[in-house]
């Protein structure tokens, strides 16, 4: 695991109800316990611009999943654009501006974007 990342998230697992965590394939996991009581991961695969989310219940049944993608750009511009949008989403999670109400998760954080 001496690659470097395009992204780095490992600064979101300091801040309450966030835990991180490095896969050896190079895969960054957030999970985010939301203020509705679901628990929300991101998986972040580094070499492509994906991300995927997954929203749980209480009792850990996953109930939606989602993902999205940044491409077309030169990479530095996919870099920042990702790091951007996670960070911005994962903020609006913690503050109880974006919530799981059983729709496209993604789509109401790009909505209002």
């Amino acid at each position: 695991m001496n690659q470097t990342l395009y992204n780095n998230f490992s600064h979101l697992g300091k801040i309450e109800n966030i835990d991180y965590r490095l896969t050896e394939n190079q895969v960054q996991i957030l999970e985010i316990k939301d203020l509705k009581g679901h628990f929300i991961q991101i998986t972040i695969p580094d070499g492509i611009f994906e991300w995927f989310v997954d929203v749980f219940d209480r009792n850990k049944n996953k109930v939606h999943s989602d993902w999205t993608e940044h491409y077309g750009s030169p990479i530095d511009i996919l870099t920042a654009e990702r790091q951007s949008d996670i960070e911005h989403f994962v903020d609006r999670i913690l503050k109880g501006n974006l919530v799981f109400t059983e729709g496209s998760i993604l789509s109401e954080f790009y909505k209002d974007k």
